[in-house]
């Protein structure tokens, strides 16, 4: 494609810049603003676990200490108020399930046999958490949470956009370089058609209007006084050519 266009008239190479440029500038900016926003989605999502995590440790607390996985259940049960959270657990301080929750879009749920590392991970669309549970910085029981994490969603989403945004910015680029291109342009085109006519009927007294003063005026200001140092140079040698055809008949 670009080496097709390099062949066409200058109007286009310069069109076909403009658009590239754009094009690069938004395919940079928009997988920087992607990258960005990963990461703030991804710490959202922690965070908001993570706090999730602490309050039910508060209220957990009293539930382990009396041995109650009723009340343990009922905090639990709190969290229908989450839809994107689709299990919980509370672990006792030996590892064992206390008590559990699913969200009702949740088929089957299969929850850790022990606590994990401390912390979170993500995978297959899902953010999970551990947190301690504890009581005068002993250990009492743990906190599982497994919510959605919808990044997947999110990039289509963002892409859609981009792609919409990137589509517009193209037909503005479009419109912008329609209308430079008369500017920049339109003097080159000016020279490039006195040379056709000047090489066509040999007639060097034509002139370039001059529309600028930067460096096209600059190529239309020595194109004029390269034709009139031609035009003068080929009546001096017409002259000679006459003088010399007239001596030859004397």
């Amino acid at each position: 494609m670009i080496s097709k266009a390099i062949k066409h008239s200058i109007s286009r190479k310069f069109m076909l810049a403009v658009l590239a440029t754009t094009c690069a500038a938004l395919l940079v900016s928009g997988a920087a603003m992607l990258v960005f926003d990963v990461q703030n989605f991804q710490r959202s999502w922690v965070d908001d676990l993570d706090t999730q995590s602490d309050i039910l440790a508060q209220v957990s607390l009293p539930a382990l200490e009396f041995n109650d996985p009723k009340v343990a259940r009922e905090n639990l049960e709190q969290l229908r108020a989450r839809p994107t959270i689709i299990a919980a657990a509370i672990y006792a301080q030996n590892g064992s399930l206390f008590a559990t929750y699913a969200s009702g879009s949740s088929i089957s749920t299969a929850y850790p046999r022990i606590p994990q590392a401390y912390g979170y991970t993500i995978g297959n669309g899902q953010i999970s958490n551990f947190k301690r549970i504890t009581r005068n910085g002993e250990t009492v029981g743990t906190v599982y949470l497994q919510a959605q994490y919808p990044l997947a969603q999110r990039i289509k989403r963002y892409l859609a956009i981009m792609t919409a945004v990137m589509a517009g910015s193209l037909i503005v680029a479009a419109l912008v370089s329609t209308w430079l291109q008369a500017a920049i342009t339109k003097p080159v085109v000016a020279v490039t058609h006195a040379v056709n006519q000047v090489i066509r009927r040999r007639d060097f007294s034509m002139r370039v209007e001059k529309s600028t003063e930067d460096e096209i005026g600059v190529l239309v200001d020595a194109f004029n006084g390269m034709l009139t140092e031609v035009g003068e140079r080929t009546k001096a040698l017409e002259s000679a050519n006459l003088a010399l055809q007239h001596e030859m008949k004397e």
